[in-house]
C-alpha cells in the first residue's frame, strides 16, 4: 500500500503574492517526509505559479507555453528542496497520468516519491487543452488504490461556512462531502480550479473507493507528520 499526498498551492506559496514560493515552509516539510520510511505518491499544486500565470493569459490555448513555465519553476524549487532533504523523487509530467498510471507503479516499486504537479494538458475531450489541477491528479491517482489520500491546506479542515465560524468538522460522508460542495465557492488569492468545493467534490469520489480521506491544515509540518503515521488529522471523509 501506499500513501497520496497533496500539498496545496497556498500551503507552498504566497497566494497574494505573484511567484513567491514559501521555501522554508516547502523546506521543512520535506523533512518530515524524509523521516517517514513508508511509499508515497507526492503532488503540489501550483499556487502562485500557475495559477497566477493562468489567470493572465487571456486564451489558454495560446498561453500554454507561459503557464507551464511557471508551474516548472515552482516544481523546481520543491524538487530542489526534496532532494537536498533526502527526499528521492522522481518529478513526473501529469500528461502521463492522463493516459496511464503505469509509471508511477513502476516508480513506487523502485524506492522513488513520484512528484506531480497541476499542469496544462491536452483536453481529450476537443482538440485544445485545459488545466488538470492537483486535486485531480491526487483523484486519479486513488485509482491505484492508496490506503490513504491527504489534501494538505492552509486552513484546520473543512468548515460548514467559514474558517472564522466555528470549528472545522471532523467527519463527513461522500453524500455530506457533495453536499457541502454546493455551499461553498471560491478560496483565498488567485485559484483558476475550483477552490474548496472542487477539493470535496473530487475527495467524496475519492472515499467512495473505500480510501480514507483527509483535508487538514499542512502548513504546520507535525500535521503532515500525523496524517503519514496514520492518525486522524483535520476533516476526515470516509465511506
Amino acid at each position: 500500500m501506499f500513501t497520496v499526498l497533496k500539498l496545496g498551492g497556498s500551503v507552498i506559496t504566497d497566494k497574494s503574492k505573484p511567484k513567491t514560493a514559501r521555501e522554508d515552509r516547502i523546506r521543512r516539510l520535506m523533512k518530515v517526509i524524509s523521516d517517514w520510511r513508508g511509499d508515497l505518491v507526492l503532488i503540489h499544486g501550483g499556487g502562485s505559479f500557475g495559477h497566477y500565470a493562468a489567470s493572465k493569459v487571456s486564451d489558454l490555448q495560446k498561453g500554454v507555453p507561459e503557464v507551464r513555465r511557471a508551474m516548472h519553476e515552482l516544481l523546481s524549487i520543491v524538487e530542489k528542496a526534496a532532494v537536498e532533504s533526502g527526499v528521492r523523487v522522481y518529478p513526473v509530467t501529469p500528461v502521463t497520468v492522463l493516459y496511464s498510471l503505469n509509471v508511477l507503479v513502476e516508480l513506487l516499486e523502485r524506492g522513488c516519491v513520484p512528484l506531480l504537479y497541476g499542469d496544462v494538458v491536452p483536453d481529450l475531450s476537443g482538440d485544445g487543452f485545459r488545466i488538470m489541477s492537483g486535486d485531480e491528479i491526487a483523484e486519479r491517482v486513488s485509482w491505484l488504490g492508496p490506503d490513504r489520500v491527504g489534501f494538505g491546506m492552509s486552513v484546520d479542515g473543512v468548515y460548514p461556512r467559514t474558517p472564522e465560524e466555528g470549528e472545522p468538522l471532523r467527519e463527513l460522508s461522500p453524500d455530506e462531502a457533495r453536499d457541502l460542495a454546493r455551499q461553498l465557492e471560491g478560496s483565498a488569492g488567485v485559484d483558476v480550479t475550483g477552490g474548496i468545493a472542487e477539493k470535496l467534490r473530487r475527495a467524496a469520489r475519492i472515499a467512495e473507493r473505500g480510501v480514507e480521506v483527509y483535508l487538514f491544515d499542512a502548513r504546520d509540518p507535525e500535521n503532515v507528520d500525523r496524517f503519514l503515521r496514520g492518525e486522524h488529522v483535520g476533516t476526515g471523509i470516509t465511506r
